[in-house]
């Protein structure tokens, strides 16, 4: 299992999450307490674990993403080998 950031989900299928990108356990644990959400809240694909609005800063220091999830990357939909080979480098000063 491995942490990864996301924005949408694929199609009709709530709980299906498209174009994830992965981070390191590190940064997904801090954003989880920045966040107050909890490894419980992340280990589920619905509801998704919402971590920022768009705009916010959280949202623009992950990519554009707004949700969090601790899972298979296997159930995914519309991976990028980019986005999945190597963890995003997050800055957080």
């Amino acid at each position: 299992m491995k942490y990864f950031v996301y924005n949408r989900h694929f199609g009709w299928s709530h709980g299906t999450p498209a174009n994830p990108q992965v981070i390191s356990e590190e940064d997904g644990k801090e954003l989880m307490k920045r966040a107050g959400i909890s490894k419980n809240d992340v280990l589920l694909a619905f509801p998704p674990a919402q971590f920022a609005e768009e705009g916010d800063e959280l949202f623009e220091k992950f990519g554009g993403n707004r949700y969090l999830m601790l899972g298979d990357l296997e159930r995914c939909a519309g991976k990028e080998d980019a986005k999945i080979s190597k963890p995003l480098e997050v800055n957080w000063d």
